[in-house]
Parts: C-alpha cells; sequence; structure tokens
C-alpha cells in the first residue's frame, strides 16, 4: 500500500521503504549520460556545420569544383584543420555503441575526439594566437582578415574554444559510459 496519510499494511508503520528494490547506480548513470552524449553530439554537429562553412570553399578548389559559394571568405585553412572533418563520422559510431551500450567503440570515438579535434583545435588556437592577443590587447585589426566585419583570428579562437569545451564534455561522459559498463567483478557488499 503506498499511502501517506491513509491506512498502511498491518505490521509496517510505512517508513521501512529502503529494503525496496532500486535501480543499481551504473544504470541510472548510463541512462543519464546516454542523453547527454546526444546531446553533445548534436552541438557536434551544429559546429561541424561551422568548420564546413570554413573549409566548403577550401574543399570545393581542392576537388575541382568550380562553384560560387554565398559565404563570407575566410583565410585558406592549415592542413591541420581539415582533421577535424574525420571526427563526423565517428560520432556515428559512438551513437550506435551508445544505444547498444558497447564500450569499446565509445573507447574509439574518445581516441579520435582526442586526436582529430582536441589537438588540432589546439593547434590552430596556438597559430591565431599572435593575432588574437594583438587584437585583445591594442584593439586594432590592422593587417587581419575580417570575416562579416570582425576579426577572422578571434573570431576563430572564440569558435575553438567552443569546440574545445563541446569536446571535453564528450570525453568525460563517453569515459563515465565506459566506467558505468565495466563488468563488475568481486564480492557483492
Amino acid at each position: 500500500m503506498a499511502s501517506r496519510g491513509g491506512a498502511h499494511v498491518s505490521g509496517t508503520d510505512g517508513t521501512d521503504y529502503l529494503h525496496r528494490e532500486q535501480v543499481a547506480g551504473q544504470y541510472a548513470v548510463s541512462a543519464t549520460n546516454k542523453s547527454r552524449l546526444k546531446g553533445l553530439v548534436f552541438v557536434h554537429y551544429l559546429l561541424g556545420a561551422a568548420h564546413l562553412v570554413r573549409l566548403l570553399p577550401s574543399l570545393m578548389t581542392l576537388l575541382g569544383v568550380s562553384v560560387i559559394l554565398p559565404l563570407p571568405p575566410t583565410p585558406l585553412p592549415s592542413l591541420v584543420e581539415y582533421a577535424w572533418l574525420l571526427s563526423l563520422p565517428f560520432t556515428l559510431l559512438a551513437m550506435s555503441a551508445c544505444r547498444r551500450s558497447k564500450s569499446g567503440p565509445l573507447q574509439v570515438f574518445q581516441l579520435v575526439l582526442l586526436l582529430s579535434c582536441v589537438i588540432p583545435a589546439l593547434i590552430t588556437i596556438y597559430n591565431h594566437s599572435s593575432d588574437t592577443i594583438s587584437i585583445l590587447t591594442t584593439g586594432s585589426t590592422k593587417d587581419v582578415d575580417l570575416v562579416l566585419g570582425y576579426p577572422f583570428p578571434l573570431l576563430w579562437s572564440v569558435l575553438l574554444l567552443a569546440c574545445l569545451l563541446v569536446h571535453g564534455a564528450e570525453i568525460v561522459v563517453t569515459r563515465t559510459l565506459v566506467q558505468a559498463w565495466a563488468p563488475r567483478h568481486g564480492k557483492r557488499q
């Protein structure tokens, strides 16, 4: 009987609910972090759209396609910035692993995030750091590429910092899921 103020089963006052079955902690952690990972992967796709806007003009010239795109002109990307595109197919792998509660593909996803997202973002931030620092200290945008009237190194560094936050959160969530799905050995207490 689940009554708060009414009649109770004989022999109890209703406060003995601690003995009842509860969801094991790893399953609650798994459910929470699966939904978090889905949200983070969605944000990853949104950031991917920003990366594609940046890389698409240079990708078109690399492929030999001459198309006039209605995108604002940006400076040519460095080679390390193309590595970020490798992470997009692995997000599908991560979502599939999440649905099936498989830790192996999530560990691969962690490695891909580190190698194709975090490290290239840090390198690109470092490459733009001198221009970004001069813009922030002097306020001058002289000799700096402008995109939609804003200094490109500053805009791109802010976007890459947001990317680093998302990728760091993705790594933390996937590590938590891998630990929650790890087999339990030993004696229950």
